[in-house]
């Protein structure tokens, strides 16, 4: 770095970057990629003469460095001839491609035309894998001839990694890329959506990860670089910083895109970053159009901030945060069931867990088909209540009035120990699911009073009676406790007890949920502070929210009757319905950026 350029760092932030999607063709069939899902009279190549005519713009407005990419950036004829003007005008190139195309001749053309890097995505730690997952037989023999290829022309070879779970064996990828004569990986964020139009994601259960297991990717990678097996582009911070957001930490680095960073589509419109849905304008418009300058860099890695709002990377690649606010016991009693349905009338309630054998489940079935959105899930019961099924049925379960034990410490230790309970607890959930059903109403989650549904026993069961009634979602009650102590320290040794047993009963459940394709929670409030969800505790707990889904629970009730101080007698009913129609945490939402949302909408 020279004088100038290091004056330029310190004053301006850097050299600019951009990114060019010069098509959206691709030759490929990535599921974690939308490109291959169009047909080719849909393919768009972008005008060469205006984006040529463009360079020079960039060039003008600070841009040094150009990845060009698509879809298949090789599939577009112009791509030499504009490689060549970039490099022309000081500009340095690197490409993305799935190497598929790249041959001896265009190697030379693009040795030529002043490439610089050549960036060759890798999927996976094995030929077979690789190959299966691009479509494209015998693609990572090729690549393997062509990297030392690459290299003689002068020409940096980078493998480019996307986190998926096709890297099942992370610990294998760095021998099998030496192997394709790779010295550089760089790892690339798992998108499953994108504002812009640009198609490099995908929902796909490839790269659907939550943000606990986003933080345990970074960890590993981190692991991995440390090995020194092979070089790993990507900074340490970049993954310290992507856990701090996870974590919903402050950031210490702000966003450059708009300032320093752009994104150019097929045509040729201009955007702060890939992730965002507004252009900032057209190629043309480059040298006047509005630069997002909200960070003047300073010696040492400090600068100020002129819009500390500007300050948070708040890329969509990122899980958004969204609220699951599901009223709990709907059935359970009368002041119970009307409170749901006005907290979801006129306030935040999005969910209501039916209790389909309590004594006021039929009320609570009339009222909900009075509220269409409301999404209704299947709350079943196997600890102080009453069955559907007749004790003949369920000897070992119930006693002889049809009523479960009231105790849920001695039941969970039978349903543990007693192994002729299985039969009967499978046919006793699957008798209130169908209840369910018979309504008309549609389950479309899962949970267990007193999150029952978590037991070693049960767990299988309910599993496989989701895939038996079509049920898509189901609650993992896992609750940070650092958050919750931060919020009320009170009844410290129950939190403390609660939250060991079902970290580890969550634990034991969330791959399978997964491999079962259960939509879930990634976080859950309501557990630890059962039936004190006031006001209060909601505006604290709403800003400190993590990256995914959040499920809270509650017990709002309009009164406290004799059925409701049975049960939870320590329970503030009234107080935390007052706080599900509160304005104040409606606007809380909204200045958290908080989106309400449900299990059927996951």
């Amino acid at each position: 770095m020279n004088y100038k350029e290091f004056l330029s760092l310190l004053c301006q932030g850097g050299p600019g970057f951009c990114q060019v999607a010069v098509t959206n063709a691709c030759n490929a069939q990535c599921r974690f990629c939308n490109f291959h899902q169009l047909k080719p009279e849909d393919w768009v190549m972008a005008d060469d003469t205006r984006l040529a005519r463009g360079l020079r713009l960039l060039a003008q407005g600070g841009v040094k460095y150009l990845v060009f990419t698509g879809g298949e950036p090789l599939l577009y004829p112009p791509l030499v001839d504009i490689l060549a003007q970039a490099r022309d005008l000081g500009i340095i190139t690197l490409l993305c491609t799935n190497g598929a195309l790249l041959d001896l001749p265009k190697l030379s053309q693009l040795q030529e035309a002043g490439l610089d890097s050549l960036i060759i995505s890798i999927d996976a730690a094995s030929a077979q894998r690789h190959d299966g997952h691009r479509g494209l037989s015998g693609l990572t023999d090729h690549i393997k001839a062509m990297v030392p290829e690459i290299r003689a022309q002068g020409i940096k070879p980078i493998a480019s990694v996307t986190i998926s779970r096709l890297l099942d064996e992370l610990a294998a990828l760095p021998k099998f890329l030496i192997g394709l004569g790779f010295h550089l990986v760089t790892f690339s964020y798992p998108l499953t959506r994108l504002d812009s139009p640009y198609l490099g994601c995908a929902d796909h259960d490839l790269v659907r990860f939550s943000p606990d297991e986003l933080y345990g990717w970074f960890e590993r990678l981190k692991s991995l670089k440390s090995q020194n097996q092979i070089q790993i582009l990507n900074p340490r911070l970049s993954w310290i910083e992507l856990q701090r957001q996870l974590t919903n930490r402050r950031l210490r680095f702000p966003c450059l895109a708009g300032y320093k960073y752009f994104f150019l589509d097929w045509q040729l419109k201009v955007y702060r970053c890939h992730y965002v849905k507004t252009p900032l304008g057209d190629l043309e418009d480059f040298l006047t159009l509005p630069r997002i300058q909200f960070f003047i860099p300073g010696l040492l890695g400090r600068g100020v901030a002129l819009d500390k709002a500007l300050m948070i990377n708040d890329c969509l690649s990122l899980p958004r945060r969204s609220v699951i606010i599901t009223g709990d016991d709907f059935g359970l009693a009368s002041p119970l069931n009307h409170a749901v349905a006005l907290a979801h009338r006129q306030g935040v309630l999005t969910c209501a867990s039916l209790m389909v054998s309590a004594p006021y489940a039929s009320e609570a079935i009339a009222l909900a088909r009075e509220l269409p959105n409301l999404c209704l899930g299947s709350h079943l019961t196997l600890i102080q209540g009453r069955s559907i099924l007749p004790h003949r049925y369920l000897p070992h379960l119930t006693d002889s009035q049809g009523n479960f034990a009231p105790q849920p410490l001695g039941a969970g230790l039978r349903f543990f120990f007693s192994g002729r309970l299985q039969d009967e607890i499978r046919r006793e959930l699957a008798a209130q699911i169908e209840a369910v059903l018979r309504t008309g109403l549609t389950p479309w989650f899962i949970n267990g009073h007193l999150n029952i549904h978590l037991h070693p026993r049960v767990w299988p069961l309910v599993l496989e009676l989701t895939q038996e009634y079509s049920i898509l979602g189901v609650r993992l009650p896992q609750e940070d406790l650092k958050i919750t102590l931060g919020l009320n320290r009170q009844r410290l040794s129950y939190k403390l007890a609660h939250a060991l047993i079902f970290a580890w009963l969550v634990g034991r459940a969330r791959s399978s949920a997964r491999q079962f394709g259960l939509k879930t929670n990634d976080h859950l409030f309501g557990l630890l502070n059962d039936g004190q969800m006031d006001e209060s505790y909601l505006l604290g707990l709403l800003p400190r929210l993590r990256p995914g889904v959040t499920e809270i629970y509650c017990h709002p009730a309009l009164w406290s009757n004799a059925q409701l101080r049975h049960w939870m007698p320590t329970y503030r009913h009234q107080a935390e319905f007052s706080a599900l129609l509160s304005p104040r945490i409606k606007q809380a939402l909204i200045e958290n950026n908080l989106e309400l949302s449900n299990f059927q909408r996951l």
